[in-house]
């Protein structure tokens, strides 16, 4: 199979002996996910589905099987050190969220962004249909401003909650889809994922956390200005620079590491788009808001650990 391609597994546990089927099941969800415990209870039979559709960079998990209870405990995280983010959405049926991550209870319209660094327990009846979305501590952090404490579920049937959801439903059902476009919607994803949590977080926070959702959104809108500075977003924004630095500041960044983040964001995304490929790297650098090839490169490098070009050739 190609490299730029997506590539889609369905494993079918059915039939087989209960302790082989269980096994087998574990074996799976532990492999795709993490290291976490399976309650299966004292059921006589077990069978499931399960659909992995991904890239080199990210995978969305679609599956369901008879009730089973998921435990990712302190023990689990200390073995495999995974710090990804896992957004689940019923698809149908309940799910119940326990541990560090509960309780909340989600049915299909709503979502929640579970911690792989913080305990947790997924649990689902007969009938649900779960779809799970990995994604990097990171890239919510760079749109939420911060990983959330714990767990709120997130209303999929109102204002951007639509959106995501749309972007999810629409997503599983294309059959073929090139890699990069794949990857641009899974980072869509976590962009509206970000978006929604940190809007979560704004209850009570005051002006700072109103700027820094602002701030966000605009340098996501403007960041391929190559003039874009904390100066010139607080004055679009109708705020002083001092705002605009101490809101990112209680965030736990500055203007210039959001710019540069953003920016490293996009020129990646472009290097690995095919529409794209008829720009040099000099010329998606200088798209992408950096004044100096150089100091592109060697951000870029620190950011990812491959050159521009190296990026390039692999995608």
């Amino acid at each position: 199979m190609p490299d730029d391609a997506v590539r889609s597994e369905r494993t079918a546990v059915r039939g087989l002996p209960v302790t082989r089927a269980r096994d087998t099941w574990r074996t799976l969800t532990t492999a795709l996910q993490g290291a976490m415990t399976c309650h299966f209870g004292d059921r006589a039979e077990f069978g499931g589905t399960l659909t992995r559709t991904r890239t080199d960079r990210y995978q969305v998990l679609s599956w369901n099987s008879t009730p089973i209870r998921y435990e990712r405990t302190d023990r689990h995280i200390r073995a495999d050190g995974i710090d990804s983010c896992l957004l689940v959405a019923p698809a149908r049926g309940r799910v119940v969220l326990g541990g560090g991550h509960g309780p909340a209870v989600l049915d299909d319209g709503t979502a929640a962004l579970i911690r792989m660094d913080r305990p947790f327990e997924v649990t689902h009846g007969r009938g649900a249909q779960l779809v799970v979305v990995t994604m990097t501590g990171r890239e919510i952090t760079r749109h939420a401003g911060r990983l959330p404490g714990g767990t709120s579920p997130i209303d999929l049937r109102t204002g951007l909650g639509t959106i995501l959801r749309a972007v999810l439903q629409a997503t599983l059902a294309q059959e073929r889809l090139p890699a990069d476009h794949f990857d641009a919607v899974v980072e869509r994803l976590g962009e509206l994922t970000g978006i929604l949590v940190a809007g979560q977080g704004t209850a009570g926070t005051g002006t700072l956390g109103e700027i820094e959702i602002a701030v966000r959104r605009h340098v996501r809108e403007h960041v391929d200005d190559p003039d874009l500075n904390a100066s010139s977003v607080a004055a679009a924004l109708g705020w002083s620079t001092r705002q605009v630095q101490l809101a990112l500041q209680r965030a736990g960044t500055t203007a210039r590491e959001l710019i540069r983040e953003e920016r490293l964001t996009r020129a990646r995304a472009r290097l690995t788009c095919g529409a794209h490929r008829g720009m040099s790297v000099t010329e998606i650098a200088h798209l992408s808001g950096f004044r100096s090839v150089s100091t592109f490169s060697t951000a870029f490098r620190q950011r990812f650990g491959a050159s521009p070009r190296a990026v390039r050739a692999g995608s």
